[in-house]
């Protein structure tokens, strides 16, 4: 299993949640927003999410809610709101997943006047997430699954939760796995791993980004034979003349 540091020289970074409904309101958050953006999770959590988006930049941001409903993945870049601070510029890559909207935000410096860059990708295959928290005999629980990591380990969501999180992964995989949950849960970054779930038949080979939250810990999971990799969507760039040919839809 590859334990790495995502974008290791982009120290700030959070993942937030939010729904599909035209508020987009958010339902979870990592806690390194404290840090990142000034604002403890308490604070965002049921506020629409383009409430954080700089002024400058808050028409852009909802007028593309249509089209990234439309993609698995859009990459777009916008200014975001600190509390007591100027605003800060930042890479949004933005998942569809079962219904809810997944951010993972990486912060690149001071704000950038021109409107958000979007790339945009479809049919990049099954993905899922997964929330853990409380503490069961071989460590964090799943506290709630979406429908398709069920389909990912080969049962239904319904039965992992409650479970302890370790026990689905193969036994040889288990200390590995413990070791990478644990520097989540302690780490401020957003950290890119690989886990091996048990499945009869077979097995999963499934990547996860992940983030420790006040109460737990996310995991963004896709399943690892798709063509393009968690790690390759993360640090694509849609201000570099060579954005892979996978993508499209890159604007101004």
């Amino acid at each position: 299993m590859s334990n790495l540091v995502v974008d290791s020289h982009l120290p700030q970074a959070f993942i937030g949640m939010h729904d599909k409904t035209p508020e987009m309101r958010v339902i979870y958050v990592s806690s390194n927003t404290l840090r990142v953006l000034g604002f403890s999770p308490s604070q965002i959590l049921g506020v629409q999410s383009y409430t954080f988006i700089d002024d400058s930049q808050s028409d852009e941001y909802r007028m593309m809610f249509g089209p990234m409903e439309e993609t698995e993945v859009t990459v777009y870049y916008t200014n975001i709101k600190r509390q007591n601070a100027p605003p800060i510029h930042c890479r949004m890559v933005h998942f569809n997943c079962d219904g809810i909207g997944i951010n993972a935000c990486f912060v690149l410096g001071q704000p950038v006047a021109r409107g958000p860059w979007c790339l945009a990708r479809r049919a990049l295959g099954l993905r899922a997430f997964v929330l853990l928290g409380g503490a069961g005999v071989m460590g964090p629980k799943v506290v709630f699954a979406s429908a398709s990591f069920g389909r990912i380990i080969g049962i239904d969501s319904w039965e992992t939760q409650g479970q302890d999180f370790l026990s689905l992964l193969l036994l040889s995989e288990v200390a590995m796995a413990a070791d990478f949950l644990q520097r989540v849960a302690q780490s401020t970054e957003i950290l890119l791993g690989r886990l091996r779930f048990a499945r009869n038949p077979g097995v999963s080979d499934v990547e996860v980004i992940a983030a420790g939250s006040e109460d737990g810990i996310i995991l963004v999971c896709q399943l690892g034979r798709d063509n393009l990799s968690l790690e390759e969507i993360i640090s694509s760039d849609a201000e570099t003349s060579d954005v892979d040919n996978r993508w499209g839809g890159v604007s101004e």
